[in-house]
């Protein structure tokens, strides 16, 4: 997940505002057009999440919500006016995800029921130009949203769909569960092999595991070692 550019948070705002800066001029540098995915909730819907968000609505006098938790604004606002300031992004999908059958919360729950059985997808595009410009503004067109998704998501769970005028596109035709198991086992053979018949695979996979140890508990991690090494490049070349 590191190496992917995943950014992991210290949930500490001095320090993670830092860190989506440096992101976001990681990418205005690189140049090439990226995707970053936000999830502006900040963790799964469980009863402890829950409870923060009801606390959450009774204290602002908003409507408690079932299917969802509301977002933390802060994050999203600092983020979306960096990456707005940097034009490194043109618009803002709002993407709301329904299991019809089951939710699967953890890795226990994929390994005793198995995968879910479908996942429906509703994605809605927003323009940069037409999202307000005020970071208060802007705030309230995010909860906006957020009350929108949840009424968005109890219709779908009265019908088993998000609206019987959309038109939709199913992605699991071909059964990819079965191709990336079978995928993943040839590919975790390959390597057991591999570390059985060749010591060269052995000091390969030691080597790796120090270098990525070191890296993660002594740098914080490739992610940040990468936005590092970036900040203190271009701060040489002035």
């Amino acid at each position: 997940m590191q190496a992917a550019a995943f950014l992991f948070l210290d949930r500490k705002w001095e320090t993670d505002q830092e860190l989506f800066r440096s992101a976001v001029e990681y990418v205005r540098h690189d140049g090439r057009k990226v995707n970053m995915l936000l999830f502006p909730e900040g963790t799964d819907l469980n009863p402890k999440s829950r409870g923060r968000s009801d606390a959450f609505a009774v204290t602002n006098g908003r409507p408690k919500l079932e299917h969802c938790l509301y977002p933390r604004v802060l994050g999203f606002t600092f983020l979306y006016e960096m990456m707005r300031t940097n034009k490194v992004m043109d618009a803002v999908y709002d993407i709301t995800v329904a299991y019809p059958k089951d939710i699967i919360q953890a890795e226990k729950d994929l390994i005793l029921r198995g995968p879910p059985k479908a996942i429906y997808f509703h994605v809605k595009r927003y323009a940069t130009a037409d999202l307000p410009q005020i970071q208060s503004d802007l705030e309230t067109w995010l909860g906006t949203r957020w009350v929108e998704k949840e009424q968005t998501l109890s219709k779908f769970y009265e019908k088993n769909c998000f609206s019987a005028e959309m038109k939709g596109r199913r992605l699991n035709a071909i059964p990819l569960l079965y191709v990336s198991c079978i995928a993943w086992t040839g590919l975790v053979t390959f390597w057991l092999w591999l570390l059985s018949s060749f010591l060269i695979a052995d000091l390969y996979f030691i080597a790796a595991m120090v270098v990525y140890s070191v890296i993660t508990f002594y740098l914080n991690g490739i992610d940040r070692f990468e936005l590092t090494r970036f900040k203190g490049e271009t701060a040489s070349q002035g």
